[in-house]
C-alpha cells in the first residue's frame, strides 16, 4: 500500500540521519578517522538518495489515480445490484453488507434514519495501483459517498388491514398498512 510504503520510507530516512548524528559524534571525539567518516557518510547519502527516490516513485503512482464522483447511472446501479444481492442472500451475508456500508442506525417512534458510506468508484486506468479498502473504524483508503436515508416508521402493530376473516369473525390474515418511503 503506498502510505505505507511512504511511512517505512519516512522511517528509515529517520534512522539514517540518527545514525549520521552518531558518526558526526564521533568523529568530533575523534573516534574515527576522516576517512573512515567521509566513507560512511557517502554510503549513508547514497542510502538517502535511494530512498529519496523511492518516494517519487510512490508519488508518481500516487498522483496517477484519479478519482471522480459516481454518475447518477452508477449510484442507481450500485443500489440496484444491492437490493437484489440483499433480496437472495442468507442472513450472515446480509449481515456482511450491511456492516461494511451501513455506519449507524438510529430511530425513534416515528422515523429512522439510516447513514453510512458508500466507497467511491476509480477511474479503469487507474485501478491497480495497490489501494485497498481499510474499514477498520470506518478509515478509507478511497474516497467515499456519504449517505443518509430517512424513513418513516408504520404504525404500531395494532393497526393492521384485516384481509380475511373466517365464519365466527376471527383474523385469518392481515397486513400492516403501506409504508410512506422516504420523506
Amino acid at each position: 500500500m503506498p502510505v505505507e510504503e511512504m511511512n517505512a520510507m519516512a522511517a528509515e530516512k529517520v534512522k539514517i540521519e540518527m545514525e549520521e548524528k552518531r558518526y558526526l559524534k564521533a568523529f568530533g571525539a575523534e573516534l574515527i578517522s576522516f576517512e573512515a567518516f567521509e566513507g560512511l557518510m557517502k554510503e549513508l547519502k547514497s542510502k538517502k538518495a535511494l530512498i529519496d527516490t523511492q518516494v517519487a516513485n510512490v508519488k508518481r503512482v500516487v498522483d496517477k489515480v484519479v478519482y471522480r464522483k459516481p454518475q447518477r447511472e452508477e449510484i442507481e446501479q450500485f443500489c440496484d445490484i444491492t437490493r437484489k444481492e440483499m433480496l437472495k442472500a442468507d442472513f450472515g451475508s446480509k449481515r456482511a453488507i450491511l456492516t461494511k456500508f451501513v455506519d449507524k442506525i438510529v430511530a425513534d417512534q416515528e422515523y429512522m434514519s439510516v447513514s453510512g458510506y458508500i466507497p467511491f468508484p476509480l477511474r479503469k486506468e487507474a485501478q491497480n495501483v495497490g489501494f485497498e479498502f481499510e474499514c477498520r473504524n470506518r478509515q478509507f483508503t478511497l474516497p467515499t459517498f456519504k449517505f443518509e436515508l430517512r424513513y418513516k416508521l408504520p404504525d404500531p402493530r395494532k393497526s393492521r388491514i384485516i384481509a380475511k376473516r373466517d365464519e365466527f369473525g376471527r383474523i385469518v390474515t392481515s397486513r400492516p398498512p403501506d409504508m410512506a418511503v422516504f420523506i
